[in-house]
Formats: C-alpha cells, structure tokens, sequence
C-alpha cells in the first residue's frame, strides 16, 4: 500500500482556520457538490471528492471512538488505547463534555485516510502497509505527548493548538512534512517552552484527584493520572508491562472501581486524626502486629499535606483490593503491602525508612527524568 494521493488537498488548502470540525467536513461536502465548480471538472471527478470525504468522515468518526471494531487489526500497535487517553484529554479540555468538533481529532482523521487500509482486514499487514501504518502511530504518539505537555503546563485549552493540528493536517495533505520527522515541531510551533520548562513544571505537577466527587472531569483526571503512571513506569522498568500490559487499564475493567488497578495516595488524602480508634484502623490491613508510631502521619504539618498529597510524586498504582484495605494506613503497614507488589516502583518505594516530603519531591524529580523522554517535544 502506498500513500494515497488525495483529491481533498486543494480545497482543505482553501478552506479556512474558521470552519471547526463536523461543521468543516459538512461544508467541504457542500463545496464538493455544490459550489466547487471552478474546482471540479466533471462528474467523476466530483464523485472522486465525494468518495474522498465519506472516507474522511468516516476516519474521523472512527478516531473518537477507540471501542470501533475497526481498530482491532491493529491491537499490536495499542492504536485503540492511544486514542482512548486522546478522549479523556477531550473531556478535561471541554467545559461541559467532550466532542468531535476540534481539530485534533481532524488532524488524526486525515493522517488515517491517508496511511491505514480502507477496511478492516484479517490479513497480515505487507511490508508497505506496517511502513504507513507506522507513520499513522507516529501521528497519534505526537498529538498525545502534546496533551500531556499542554496539560500539565496548564495550557491545554489553548485555540492555537487548534491551528497547529490544522496546519499539520494541510501540510499533511499536501505531502510537506514527514509524519516521523516533523510532526512534534508542528504541532509545538505555537509555543515557545521546551523540555527544561516542562521538566521543571512537572516536578511541581499536583493531580486533582477529590476523593468525594466523581463528575467527569474528575473521572478523567484520575484516568489521566493512572495513564501517566503507567508510561512512566514502562520508561523506568520494562517488566512493568508484564504489570500493566495496557496504558488505559480502566478500559479493560467493568468499572474504575476494578480490582485490578487504581491511583493510591502514599501519604493518605485523609491520615486518621488523633484520637480516632486505632484497633478498628489497624484491622484493615496489619491487625495487631503495626509497629508504626506514627499512625496519624503527623510529622506532615497541615501545610505540607495541602502541598504533597496530590503531587505525581506521592501517587502510585495499587491493584484496587489492596488499595482499598491500606486506605489511610500508617507508613509501615504500607510498606509491607507495596513489597508485595509486582511493580518496581513500589518496591523501591518500601525500601525506604520513612516518606516526607524529601522522598516525594526526589521521586518526582525522577519521574519528570523520564516524562521528557515518554513525551517528547519538538
């Protein structure tokens, strides 16, 4: 398979910055039916337009909807998965709830119709296909070390990523970048940080993780948060991915409230306070035999948790049956349980003697190491 030649490319050219999504396909469709006359010249070469937009709308259908039976030719390259954390930046960047009307989404429509196979094939991909199918994935991996950096720079709802994803959509077409090469620079020309402003805000970056509110937006964060544990584990540990052989474990459980994986606080949301009844605490998961003399976690002042307990730093990933019984354990009950954890992170988290605010901030120093290399920049 070749890349195709598409007979799009001179109207999206002309087009406009100011049709946006659904509403951009709708009216490319009536340009080509109605008002292309200087452009189209005969009948089949409008039916040509015409083919041509039915298979973009239909890509770009496909790429807002991870679960598309389509997508399960390509389980290897985890295309499914990647589009589904692509959905739940969506939901955090709109304010009432996520659509198809951006140009991300646009973007990764055209670079679909012009690398993957037309339908869905049970065959073994040739070696030209894999080559286009790779550039697909590079396309993909691109837009979403964007979300990352946006989100956690806290620029994420900015317009002029919009242009830049359409921009790169035209150049695209018009076969002037090459997705392997060039696509990082595209879609980052709008902004003028690089990997030292991002690395340094994500040793700061703080989750919104409210333990008593399930809306969307909230629902998202912690999806995004167990996204970006997950990554930066696979980075730190190979092995990690016998652990978690997906990036979006909430899309293989019944619910977020699985048994196989959530987001644990290390330092509790909510340490017990003093004079609470420490047998009925101690029974959840050490019994009688806690050792620890700091059930309460009071050497964090109350300033100190309103500062670390939602840093990336003090979160791990539990499986939820564990979570749920530590809860808000004191430090030596937690670290019996995350030494009886598979993943690496936790084991060296139950090396150390004690957790403060130190043990947080280095681990996420160590953790921003790894994101520059998990979500490239320009």
């Amino acid at each position: 398979m070749t890349v195709r030649d598409n007979p799009m490319q001179e109207i999206v050219k002309n087009a406009g910055k100011e049709i946006q999504g659904r509403g951009f396909l709708k009216k490319l469709n009536a340009y080509a039916t109605n008002g292309g006359d200087d452009y189209i010249i005969d009948d089949q070469e409008k039916e040509w337009i015409n083919s041509a937009l039915t298979r973009l709308v239909d890509y770009y259908d496909r790429v807002g909807d991870p679960d598309d039976e389509y997508w399960t030719q390509y389980s290897s390259c985890k295309i499914s998965d990647d589009l589904a954390v692509i959905v739940e930046f969506n939901v955090k960047q709109k304010k009432k709830t996520a659509d198809k009307n951006n140009q991300s989404w646009f973007l990764l429509a055209v670079a679909a119709a012009l690398y993957l196979p037309d339908e869905e094939s049970d065959k073994e991909h040739d070696t030209e296909d894999k080559e286009a199918i790779g550039k697909f994935c590079a396309i993909l991996q691109a837009v979403k070390s964007q979300f990352v950096r946006r989100f956690v720079m806290n620029c994420r709802g900015s317009g002029k990523f919009e242009c830049s994803c359409f921009s790169a959509a035209k150049k695209l077409l018009n076969h002037r970048i090459d997705p392997n090469k060039d696509m990082s620079r595209e879609l980052s020309s709008d902004i003028a940080y690089g990997d030292k402003e991002f690395k340094e805000k994500f040793k700061k970056y703080k989750a919104k993780l409210k333990p008593t509110k399930q809306s969307k937006k909230v629902l998202a964060d912690r999806r995004i948060v167990t996204y970006m544990l997950v990554s930066l584990s696979w980075k730190k540990d190979r092995s990690s991915q016998e652990v978690y052989p997906s990036e979006c474990p909430w899309r293989h459980t019944k619910n977020d409230n699985s048994a196989d994986v959530q987001v644990e606080h290390i330092l509790p949301q909510e340490p017990v306070k003093e004079g609470d009844d420490s047998n009925e605490f101690q029974c959840r998961w050490c019994m009688d035999d806690c050792t620890c003399t700091d059930q309460t976690w009071s050497h964090f002042s109350q300033r100190a948790r309103e500062e670390y307990t939602q840093r990336l730093g003090n979160l791990t990933l539990l499986s939820g049956d564990t979570n749920s019984r530590l809860s808000n354990a004191c430090w030596e009950c937690k670290r019996k349980a995350y030494r009886t954890q598979e993943l690496c992170w936790n084991k060296e988290i139950a090396e150390k003697k004690c957790w403060d605010c130190w043990s947080i901030a280095t681990r996420q120093t160590q953790m921003a190491e790894l994101a520059v290399q998990v979500w490239p920049g320009k």
